[in-house]
């Protein structure tokens, strides 16, 4: 199916035109700011839906504007209207109607357009300039049944969650390493070290005793000086009060006797040699211990970061493969679309021709696969739309007609020219040297009624019915069937009124 016919008025710089197509390649030429990029703008108006239409499609100083396609192989199957109205406020209302070629209307237009109508938004030209990424999604498009953007969205997930493991990988290596270079080489971990602490411990206990026992003999050493100087003073008192003395000498008494077990208490302690133990060598063997068992959890914790690196290594490989299963997967279903594109393929996120990046292709080549991705894109509805067309030189129309001609697709391209001779040319909002278009915005005038007289039968009719002249004045039985019966009279006698 293609366009059979356009009519566009007081769309943007259209004034009104209308374009019957006489070949596959549809040249829209004329100098800049005439309209052209207008022709090619009214087609998606018409049947790309409301959405996609600019904010301004009415022509300044106008408060209507109709877009009408009319759609088929040879003969018309549709016929495609849409309408403007402009608003007080410079916004504006739209209707679309579609209707067969029987005049039956379709209830839901807009859906029942979208059922062939393709992707006339892609301009093949623009393909070969689209970044990679744009390249591979136009291109997946073409894929039915596939669902590419869950692929991504799943790859996505993966690649974030693979850095995350080689992140944790890389730090689990480092900290490995890290410690790896604490541990003097060759080490060997000591049998236990339970049997140094029990040593350590018994001479630990000996030394406190130690301790207690000087504490308490000096303690008697100083209570025996005491003593001594008590007793002297006592004798002193004997000798100067002897009128004490019988409570002196009960008190010296007493005093000795303390004194007496004071000295025993002494002379037992002074009996018992015990000499402080050393402890250095012990104390040096547990520091060595205290190393050996850092030396050993340092190599505990070599050997969990090991094993956490070999776990994240695990995992990103994993994920890896699930990423390369479902690129494979979108690798080959774009193959299994049928482009009819010879040697294409995609890796390494690029479209690729024979092997070479798309972009290494010759000229002609790129054109032709942008064609074919265009009529790919548009199956049903085979209308293909070249804005730029003056980019293309003669090999390149040539390229564009030929194939639009194989395939059966209608190219309508824009071009800027100069010299009024190619194609439908746009002057002014209206193609140059075209007859006045028929506006499709006037209601048609009523037809004129019948002024011609028809001779009076002399035959009486018998559907007779009573009339007036023009003036009013006779009345008579009109020899006119209603069908025939001119309402205005013409002629000045009865004759040529019609009246008996």
């Amino acid at each position: 199916m293609q366009i059979l016919s356009l009519t566009a008025e007081n769309i943007k710089k259209l004034t009104a035109v209308h374009i019957t197509p006489d070949g596959k390649l549809v040249q829209i030429t004329g100098k800049n700011g005439n309209g052209k990029t207008s022709v090619l703008d009214s087609i998606w108006w018409c049947l790309g839906g409301k959405d996609g239409i600019q904010a301004t499609p009415i022509r300044h100083g106008e408060e209507k504007a109709i877009i009408q396609l009319e759609l088929g192989d040879e003969e018309v199957e549709y016929i495609v209207t849409r309408r403007f109205n402009a608003k007080e406020d410079g916004s504006y209302t739209t209707s679309i109607a579609v209707m067969n070629s029987d005049g039956a209307k379709f209830t839901s237009p807009q859906k029942m357009l979208e059922g062939f109508l393709g992707s006339l938004t892609f301009d093949p030209l623009k393909f070969s300039k689209m970044k990679p990424e744009a390249q591979i999604r136009a291109l997946r498009s073409l894929v039915p049944d596939f669902d590419f953007d869950a692929e991504d969205r799943a790859n996505k997930e993966d690649f974030e969650n693979r850095t995350y493991w080689n992140r944790i990988g890389k730090e689990k290596l480092a900290a490995a390493s890290a410690v790896s270079a604490r541990i003097p080489e060759g080490f060997e971990p000591p049998a236990s070290n339970d049997a140094l602490m029990a040593e350590y411990k018994a001479g630990n206990e000996h030394n406190t005793k130690f301790r207690e026992h000087l504490v308490a003999k000096r303690a008697a050493e100083s209570d025996v000086k005491l003593v001594e100087a008590d007793y002297a003073d006592a004798q002193t008192a004997v000798k100067e009060l002897e009128d004490r003395l019988a409570a002196a000498k009960l008190e010296v008494t007493r005093i000795d006797e303390h004194r007496t077990k004071l000295k025993d208490k002494a002379f037992e302690l002074l009996q018992v040699d015990i000499q402080e133990k050393d402890l250095s060598a012990i104390e040096a063997k547990m520091e060595e211990a205290k190393q050996a068992d850092s030396i050993l959890g340092d190599m505990e914790r070599l050997s969990e970061f090991q094993r956490e690196a070999s776990e994240a290594a695990e995992k990103s490989a994993t994920l890896t493969k699930n990423m390369e299963t479902r690129k494979a997967a979108m690798q080959a279903a774009m193959l299994k679309a049928d482009l009819g594109i010879e040697g294409l393929d995609i890796s390494d996120g690029i479209i690729k021709l024979d092997g070479l990046p798309f972009d290494q292709a010759s000229d002609a080549m790129q054109l032709r696969v942008s064609l074919r991705v265009a009529m790919a894109l548009n199956p049903k509805l085979k209308v293909i739309r070249v804005r730029d067309g003056s980019l293309l030189d003669g090999e390149a129309l040539g390229i564009v007609a030929q194939m639009a001609e194989e395939n059966g697709y209608q190219v309508w391209m824009e071009r800027v020219d100069d010299s009024g001779e190619v194609g439908f040319v746009l002057e002014d909002g209206s193609v140059k040297g075209a007859e006045e278009v028929q506006s499709l915005l006037k209601k048609p005038a009523k037809a004129e009624p019948d002024r011609t007289v028809t001779a009076i039968s002399s035959e009486p009719k018998e559907n007779v019915h009573t009339k007036f002249c023009n003036k009013g004045e006779f009345e008579g039985r009109c020899k006119f069937d209603e069908a025939g019966c001119p309402e205005l009279q013409v002629g000045t006698d009865d004759t040529q009124r019609g009246l008996i």
